[in-house]
């Protein structure tokens, strides 16, 4: 497997970011409707994220392995994707240290509760739970993080 490069999304993306999507969420929480939350994803994913964040894809022998949604005018991470079938992998962290590069200070982002390979992979990072929070469009329960400045 060769290692991730990392791009700006382009709209060749968009397509096979949906299976990614769908794949990572229903790994990390199984219990989830995925066919009940696609559709609003589908909808989300290029009206608002594309046209106001910085999206970033992790690609993989040709192939989308992963994507990172960064709102620099907030400093949040608002997503984090990678492909179950490439965790382990250092998708995640090259996503997290190309969003360093972006943003030197503080950044914060919410963690469900229930995804605990999510958790233990930003606590490896060094990130800092803060809180406990719940999702502002779903209402799931959730952490809230910041990874500290200088660390990545």
């Amino acid at each position: 497997m060769t290692p991730a490069a990392i791009r700006p999304f382009a709209k060749a993306d968009l397509e096979p970011s949906y299976g990614v999507w769908r794949r990572a969420w229903a790994a990390a929480v199984p219990s989830l409707d995925m066919d009940a939350l696609e559709p609003g994803w589908r909808r989300q994913l290029p009206a608002e994220y594309l046209p106001a964040r910085i999206v970033l894809a992790a690609e993989c022998d040709r192939a989308l392995a992963g994507f990172a949604i960064f709102d620099p005018a907030r400093s949040w991470l608002d997503q984090l994707v990678v492909d179950p079938a490439r965790h382990r992998a250092g998708i995640g962290r090259a996503l997290m240290a190309a969003i360093r590069d972006l943003e030197a200070g503080p950044i914060e982002f919410r963690v469900m509760q229930a995804n605990a390979g999510a958790i233990a992979f930003y606590e490896r990072l060094g990130c800092v739970r803060l809180r406990p929070d719940a999702s502002p469009t779903t209402g799931w329960p959730s952490w809230r993080y910041v990874w500290p400045a200088g660390r990545g």
